[in-house]
């Protein structure tokens, strides 16, 4: 049943769960990644070079609102399962899995933000701050990671330190426990559980994702081609450490646009990867890429983050030098991964958002 308000600029959907008559799935439960269908075709893509593109298939006549509608309900079974899973099995993928799926939902979110009414408790700064709070057990999960590895054992970990690390880590996973378990949390679950079975959209019955994603891609695209960390050149210094070469920023600044751009490389990822089986595009170039940065860029930061540790210990407390070379010899690699792919300066993204068969590209 389809109701309209306000002519064509706002409508709402109300779908069922039963099947039809020829025993297609409909509502939430109907997927728009069907592997026998036009959505899931795309044309051979070559490496990108630059930010040219080849032929494409053509952009498929998939309604916006069921593109939409689809992609967030998979998104959120996709958290609630894994936070059943954090929460009840102790199962320890089960906090990789929830912090993706709450950022992959964010990003469905997000690609359809033009064309979707979601309830105030579903809207996306809740799910920033519920993937904040499990970043913070993430981090605790880094350190013990490198305190307890052979590394940190050869160069004299203290059974003092790992005891305390460990502590401070079962601490973060309460509050992580906790905040999934408080209402507010549950409220946003269910307020996204009640808008697919009456979901509310902005755009008109026959308005199709060829008309509403590319603008937002190449925005996207654009933004991060933008972003002032590529123009960085990044050299180590004196003591190992990161530096700007052209000194325009100081190394917590240098860190901090790296991390950012990390971040924005993730959240472009997310998207590129509802976007490309609905338009039908190989969007796998860019993706591998934008993964390829996600890697060497969260390695640097989790040294960030092991070395800051480092310094605020008790000097009796600290592994020897041994630990410092290995953490200097993992942000080398890391540093030299990132160099490559800075060469590129985002153009797999650009190529993929400036598709000539995407209406409005150039």
């Amino acid at each position: 049943m389809t109701s309209c308000s306000g002519g064509t600029r706002s409508i709402q959907l109300s779908y069922g769960r039963s099947r039809s008559p020829k025993g297609r799935k409909s509502g939430p439960e109907r997927r728009f990644a069907q592997r026998d269908g036009p959505l899931a075709e795309s044309a051979p893509r070559g490496p990108f070079s630059d930010v040219t593109s080849s032929p494409s298939a053509p952009v498929p006549p998939f309604p916006t609102a069921d593109a939409a509608l689809a992609a967030i309900s998979e998104r959120r079974l996709a958290v609630k399962d894994a936070r059943k899973r954090f929460l009840g099995e102790g199962d320890p993928e089960a906090l990789h899995d929830l912090r993706v799926a709450i950022r992959r939902l964010r990003a469905g979110v997000e690609l359809f933000d033009a064309a979707i009414v979601l309830p105030r408790r579903a809207r996306d700064e809740r799910l920033r701050r519920l993937g904040r709070r499990l970043a913070r057990l993430r981090d605790a999960d880094v350190l013990r990671g490198a305190f307890v590895s052979e590394e940190a054992a050869a160069a004299g970990v203290t059974e003092t330190l790992l005891e305390r690390l460990e502590s401070e880590r079962r601490s973060a996973a309460n509050r992580a426990d906790r905040e999934l378990r408080r209402r507010r949390t549950r409220r946003l679950l269910r307020a996204l559980a009640r808008w697919e079975r009456e979901p509310r959209f902005v755009v008109s019955p026959d308005e199709v994702v060829g008309q509403t994603l590319p603008p937002r891609l190449r925005a996207r695209a654009e933004a991060l081609a933008a972003h002032p960390a590529w123009a960085f050149k990044i050299r180590r210094d004196a003591d190992g450490g990161l530096e700007d070469a052209e000194r325009g920023v100081d190394r917590e600044g240098l860190h901090d646009a790296l991390h950012q751009l990390r971040r924005r490389a993730k959240h472009a990822r997310y998207e590129l990867e509802i976007a490309g089986p609905l338009l039908g595009r190989d969007e796998a170039p860019a993706v591998e890429y934008l993964r390829d940065i996600q890697d060497a860029l969260g390695e640097l930061q989790d040294i960030r983050i092991i070395e800051a540790t480092l310094d605020r210990l008790d000097p009796a407390e600290r592994p020897g030098q041994p630990f410092r070379h290995w953490l200097r010899d993992r942000r080398y690699e890391a540093l030299e991964r990132w160099r490559r792919l800075r060469r590129a300066r985002g153009a797999p993204v650009l190529a993929f958002a400036a598709d000539p068969a995407l209406p409005g590209a150039d």
